[in-house]
């Protein structure tokens, strides 16, 4: 969503320009991850309620849980289910909750459990646990040039699209990085610092 907006507000002050073609922007995905599939019965109402990320509360429980046993804890645990998770503890499969309370007990793949339980109330669906090999779009806006478009039509490596950056504008970066890697100096904290408190660069 976040995505999405900065997209259409950047296309937005682009057109309000007179000569669009002074500008160009490229807009991809790192990687596409998780490989997200709706298998049936997909439930988005129930995220509504959500308050905090899986993270947050798998670090919350760990801090919480520490010392308390039995009902106690038993508690503790369906209480984040309850409020902070909108999940209806009594409809979570059993052996999950026996999973994430082993999980708040040994202080270990709680952020894992956590999740499983939430996305099978939800309906989602995870094809993998980390990036997929699936292809991601690259969008250019807004040139016309039919010759810069087809430069940056077809299948690419990951690496690929700094590289074009670097031919478009004329770097070398390759000496940029021997200067990085032969002065130290260069890489020093006051130097980042000052780089960014630079003034910002506006139209």
């Amino acid at each position: 969503m976040a995505y999405n907006k900065v997209w259409s507000e950047t296309i937005k002050w682009i057109d309000s320009h007179q000569n669009k073609n002074d500008f160009i922007v490229l807009a991809t995905a790192d990687h596409d991850t998780g490989a997200l599939n709706l298998p049936g019965g997909w439930l988005p109402p129930s995220l509504v309620n959500v308050t905090n990320s899986i993270e947050y509360l798998a670090d919350w429980l760990e801090e919480e849980s520490e010392g308390v046993t039995g009902d106690d804890l038993t508690s503790l645990i369906e209480g984040v289910l309850a409020d902070k998770l909108a999940l209806n503890v009594t409809a979570i499969d059993p052996e999950h909750m026996s999973l994430l309370t082993e999980a708040v007990t040994s202080g270990s793949g709680i952020a894992g459990n956590l999740t499983e339980i939430r996305n099978v109330e939800s309906g989602l669906n995870w094809g993998t646990g980390g990036h997929s090999s699936v292809d991601v779009s690259l969008y250019l806006y807004p040139q016309t040039d039919k010759k810069l478009v087809e430069s940056v039509q077809g299948l690419h490596p990951n690496v690929w699209l700094g590289q074009w950056i670097e031919k478009y504008l004329g770097l070398d970066l390759a000496s940029v990085k021997a200067k990085l890697d032969s002065d130290a100096s260069l890489r020093n904290e006051t130097m980042r610092q000052e780089i960014l408190a630079g003034p910002v660069i506006s139209d």
